[in-house]
C-alpha cells in the first residue's frame, strides 16, 4: 500500500502507512480490524471508496506473549 497513488500523483506513502498501522493496531482486537482501519483510512486519503491503483494488503496478528 506504501506505493497506492492519488490521481494527483501524491503517494500513500510508507510512513503513512506505518503511523496508521500503529494506530489502529493498537485498538483493533482481530486481523480483520486492523484491514478494515487500513482501508479506511486509505479511503479517506483518497477521498472516496475506489482505489485509483491497485492495492494488496496482507494482516496478520500474531498471539501476544503467554497467550495459548
Amino acid at each position: 500500500l506504501g506505493d497506492v497513488y492519488k490521481r494527483q500523483g501524491q503517494e500513500y506513502g510508507r510512513d503513512r502507512l506505518a503511523r496508521c498501522v500503529r494506530d489502529v493496531a493498537g485498538r483493533a482486537r482481530t486481523a480483520q480490524e486492523v484491514l478494515t482501519g487500513i482501508l479506511a483510512d486509505l479511503q479517506a486519503w483518497q477521498g472516496g471508496p475506489e482505489l485509483a491503483d491497485d492495492a494488496l494488503v496482507v494482516v496478520l496478528r500474531r498471539p501476544e506473549a503467554g497467550g495459548a
